[in-house]
């Protein structure tokens, strides 16, 4: 059973605090509350109440069709992950856009407000990064250059593997 101290950790960590600061909140040290997150009771308490919050999110939206396939209950907790981080995807997209627009409006009324520019420049990288645009397979690539220089493989098979991952980076990001 858990102490009154780890339910709340848990709930004040699902509200978004970091972790020392949940610490902070509770009265024990962030050493303690690592401890708990190695405890198979801790972790499902956690996993319950993650499941908890993601369900009345998804019941809070649009209704989805019923299917008859059953698929494993881990299989369903990555489904509704997945879900809700496009659905928090989307929403800051979708907030972004609307931030553009209006920064895009006080720009045309001045354009010489270069502060305007710089938020356009952030919002533009926040874009990117939410999108993954800005990912970049460094240990991939290093593994290429190393293979190339080792003469473990020609670089024409080098290319066509960068080419194949550059392939697979386009369509994950329009998913």
């Amino acid at each position: 059973m858990l102490s009154r101290k780890q339910r709340d950790c848990i709930a004040l960590l699902q509200s978004g605090l970091l972790l020392a600061d949940a610490c902070d909140a509770v009265g024990v040290s962030v050493r303690t509350a690592q401890r708990w997150q190695k405890d198979p009771e801790f972790i499902k308490h956690w996993d319950d109440k993650q499941m908890q919050a993601l369900d009345s999110a998804m019941a809070t939206s649009q209704p989805q069709p019923e299917r008859n396939l059953q698929s494993p209950p881990h299989l369903n907790h990555l489904a509704r992950s997945w879900i809700a981080r496009a659905e928090l995807r989307e929403k800051e997209l979708s907030l972004l856009n609307s931030l553009e627009e209006k920064m895009l409006a006080q720009f045309d009324e001045d354009k010489s407000n270069l502060r305007i520019v710089d938020r356009l420049l952030k919002l533009s990288e926040r874009r990117s990064k939410l999108l993954g645009l800005d990912f970049v397979n460094t240990p991939t690539l290093a593994a290429m250059e190393m293979l190339v220089r080792e003469q473990i493989i020609p670089m024409k098979h080098a290319e066509m593997i960068y080419d194949s991952l550059r392939e697979l980076e386009d369509k994950l990001c329009d998913c």
